[in-house]
């Protein structure tokens, strides 16, 4: 996973004394490990900012033409291909030795017969975008023999986390999560999240979302979001440049304003259509179904997928992908967002089983908070409105609760108390009921000691959390499961007390 620095500082002011260097030794030793670091503009190597002075035709070709391009050092002659080149606009040129983000090396060459001397780049050569129908045309802003980085104004550290340090901590699959990691180790001042979410919802909203959940114990909590007066446009330049910085290709306003979600806070959501949804209903998949997904691809279902039908044709995988017929179009006026808690092995089976994992399924896998719902969706439609003014909430959809009892089976624990914040980050760590060997189920009575109910191996794993020996701090703090074991010391009476 990818951390922006800049996206971090939204929450966590870090004081300028800090190191990008220092900053990721810190999460290394204290949360997760970090590969590695890149400043963003070194990207963009050798790419500088070009005035075009002339464009002549090329005498051996007819698509091609020659370029004099003022680059403030000297004056490049370049051969371009580009329809839309023209004389006087400020361009982005790869000079010689540059390598672009796809991993093209930019070389001295010859073009039927005509030198050239670098390359008037488009965005998809960039790593900008999907564009090539011609060059990049920059902006008045642009000054000739300026980095193209400084023109970009990307001037941000990214951090690459390893994945596999993040298994066992669904909070950390976002900045906001890593940020309050780092103001507990820093003792920085965290930025509450509601700070940057659409006000709640006070009042009932006017329109009804017909949502059924029939696979309840795989989708204990679903919420849907209906919004109005939306348009499909190109998103605005701070949120490509950090989707982009993380390493997700911007597509439009409305798909981008979700995928920010899901790095900021976590929490995966999907857009459909709104106009292509009837009534959703949540339930497993049906004997010899399939889907077409979003990448266009056929997917046979068996029935222990779990699907989002539009009525009775599944529109999308749970917390996998979505189908292409649902999904954002140009003509989308007005959409459904969907925030969802998902059955972690479900969904981690699901992925496996059609072959595709993305970025939502990973998170999923995890076992989410389903707190992070709610939170989700305002911080959404508060993204979407900067994009379109005139969008307004006018349907919300909730089913399922938000306490921890009502996960999956409705056995899981949570832990609380200031020192377990200070362990895992926040106040609210869920337990999975079905892996009895490293959490304890809840049993409905007080512990009697009787461990009859065990089998002999999760017996040996029960009576080992009760000994003093691994109750110590420092074996707590390496094998934070031992929290969850029954008796004096278990997670009900836990507290920052026992440290």
């Amino acid at each position: 996973m990818k951390l922006s620095l800049q996206w971090l500082n939204d929450f966590v002011k870090l004081p300028k004394n800090i190191s990008p260097d220092e900053l990721a030794n810190k999460l290394t030793m204290h949360t997760v490990e970090v590969e590695g670091s890149e400043h963003q503009s070194a990207a963009f190597d050798g790419v500088v900012v070009g005035k075009v002075l002339s464009v002549e035709k090329h005498p051996n070709a007819d698509r091609l033409r020659l370029a004099k391009v003022d680059i403030k050092k000297e004056i490049l002659a370049i051969v371009c291909g580009a329809p839309n080149l023209a004389e006087g606009q400020l361009v982005p040129v790869a000079t010689i030795g540059a390598v672009l983000p796809g991993g093209l090396e930019i070389k001295e060459s010859e073009i039927r017969g005509e030198k050239s001397h670098g390359m008037i780049c488009a965005e998809d050569e960039l790593g900008l975008g999907e564009n090539h129908e011609g060059i990049m045309v920059l902006g008045k802003k642009a000054k000739v023999g300026q980095d193209f980085a400084a023109y970009l104004g990307v001037d941000d550290t990214i951090l690459e986390i390893d994945n596999k340090s993040l298994s066992n901590r669904s909070d950390l699959w976002g900045h906001y999560g890593l940020a309050r990691e780092v103001s507990a180790f820093y003792n920085l001042a965290l930025a509450p999240y509601e700070k940057f979410c659409a006000p709640e919802f006070t009042q009932e909203l006017p329109e009804k979302i017909k949502v059924k959940v029939e696979a309840k114990d795989l989708c204990p909590y679903y919420s849907a979001l209906k919004i109005n007066n939306v348009s499909v446009k190109e998103s605005p330049e701070w949120l490509k440049r950090r989707l982009l910085a993380v390493g997700l290709r911007p597509i439009n306003n409305l798909v981008d304003a979700t995928n920010y979600v899901m790095l900021e806070l976590g929490q995966p959501l999907h857009a459909f259509s709104a106009e292509k949804i009837d009534r959703l209903v949540i339930r497993r998949a049906k004997k010899d179904e399939s889907i077409e997904t979003l990448d266009d691809k056929e997917h046979p279902l068996d029935t222990d997928i779990l699907v989002i039908a539009n009525g009775n044709e599944p529109v999308a995988v749970a917390g996998v992908i979505g189908g292409g017929k649902t999904g954002i179009h140009e003509g989308t006026t007005a959409l459904i967002l969907e925030a969802a808690n998902f059955e972690a092995v479900s969904i981690r089976k699901a992925a496996q089983k059609i072959g595709v994992r993305t970025d939502s399924s990973v998170r999923f896998e995890k076992s989410l908070d389903p707190n992070f719902c709610p939170l989700a969706l305002r911080r959404a439609l508060q993204i979407i409105k900067e994009t379109c003014p005139e969008a307004e909430a006018v349907g919300l959809a909730e089913l399922g609760e938000l306490t921890v009892e009502n996960d999956a089976g409705g056995n899981i624990q949570r832990l609380a108390g200031r020192k377990n914040r200070r362990i895992f980050g926040n106040g609210k760590i869920y337990f999975n009921p079905k892996r009895p060997r490293l959490y304890r189920r809840k049993q409905g009575r007080q512990n009697d000691g009787n461990d009859s109910h065990l089998a002999s191996g999760q017996r040996r794993a029960h009576q080992g959390r009760l000994t003093g020996r691994n109750r110590s701090p420092a074996r707590l703090r390496q094998c934070p499961r031992l929290l969850a074991g029954s008796g004096d010391g278990g997670a009900e009476n836990f507290t920052g007390k026992d440290f």
